[in-house]
């Protein structure tokens, strides 16, 4: 897969309400990961995770200027879980320095007043494509979602856009609209989950169907669309091998299909009041960075508002003309 972008690829002027969902446990691993030397505070207290988060955070929010944002959670195991035992089962367990890392990391959340959207049994994944959906079907704001998880990609839409932090840092964004995951994939974002049932993701286990690798799963998306049409043509399918191969692999193609597909359709309500950047305390965000000892962090805090850019139509963002950097 290519990870040039395409030419020309630019976001239309648009002045509607910005709102950034972000996910929250994408950004916690990569700042763990991302500063492996302890930072530890004079009591003794370690806040490599809490630091790196922080610093990640604010970059976004400055370089977004999003008029709204909410951080999505995960909510303890989920429905994919229940459906295949070993749906992320490669995955390493926490590690036990980051898990008393969490409790600071939501009182930094808490403490900028950024909601925190988490439902039982859903992934984060789920949870932020439920409220893109959401955003998207009344139209009034625009959306910009922050994630390490190329899952999400099936979210872009004219109105969505996914933004993946660089390979080797952070601040290197990669954004992408729909022409830019058609140039990376050959497909449009609708099959990015059809694709993934057919190759497998092997970030979070899902198997995929055996002997089909990345060229003759486009191949097939590319001339039959989903999953159940690829199987409603079985008998036109050549090579052989690649027939039976998804002969054999069916059923498990269907399962992969469900298991990499977001659900969207989640119960949630957006409070775009409660959502609204810069309603923080700016002295108790500052006292917990005191207490956290990160010294120069204050200066990087979003700007506070007194006013409360609702998602309207009517309401401006002179700066909201955004390029699709190149990687």
């Amino acid at each position: 897969m290519s990870d040039q972008s395409p030419p020309e690829a630019t976001r239309a002027a648009d002045d509607r309400p910005l709102l950034l969902l972000i996910d929250g446990y994408g950004l916690i691993f990569r700042a763990y990961y991302a500063i492996r030397n302890e930072i530890t505070t004079s009591k003794g207290e370690n806040v490599n995770a809490v630091f790196g988060f922080a610093s990640m955070l604010l970059d976004v929010l400055r370089r977004e200027n999003p008029d709204h944002a909410v951080i999505a959670l995960e909510g303890g195991p989920t429905f994919r879980d229940a459906e295949f035992a070993d749906y992320k089962a490669n995955r390493a367990a926490m590690p036990d320095d980051l898990r008393p890392q969490i409790e600071r990391i939501r009182q930094l959340i808490d403490a900028l007043n950024i909601p925190i959207e988490e439902r039982q049994g859903y992934e984060a994944d789920d949870v932020i494509g439920s409220l893109a959906r959401i955003c998207g079907e009344q139209g009034n704001v625009r959306v910009i979602i922050v994630t390490g998880d190329s899952d999400l990609l099936q979210l872009v839409d004219d109105n969505t856009t996914v933004v993946l932090p660089g390979a080797q840092r952070f601040e290197d964004l990669r954004y992408f609209d729909p022409e830019r995951v058609q140039y990376r994939y050959g497909f449009g974002p609708e099959h990015v989950a059809d694709y993934k049932a057919l190759v497998g993701d092997t970030s979070d286990n899902i198997p995929g169907v055996a002997g089909i690798g990345e060229k003759t799963a486009k191949a097939l998306i590319g001339m039959y669309g989903d999953v159940e049409q690829i199987i409603a043509h079985l008998d036109e399918i050549t090579p052989p091998r690649a027939k039976n191969a998804l002969a054999a692999g069916v059923d498990e193609a269907r399962r992969s299909k469900r298991l990499a597909t977001i659900v969207r359709d989640l119960p949630i309500d957006i409070d775009f009041d409660r959502s609204h950047v810069g309603n923080y305390d700016r002295e108790a965000i500052i006292e917990l960075f005191r207490e956290l000892e990160f010294r120069t962090m204050a200066n990087r805090l979003p700007e506070q508002r007194s006013d409360h850019a609702v998602a309207a139509p009517a309401v401006a963002r002179p700066d909201s003309v955004r390029t699709i950097v190149r990687t």
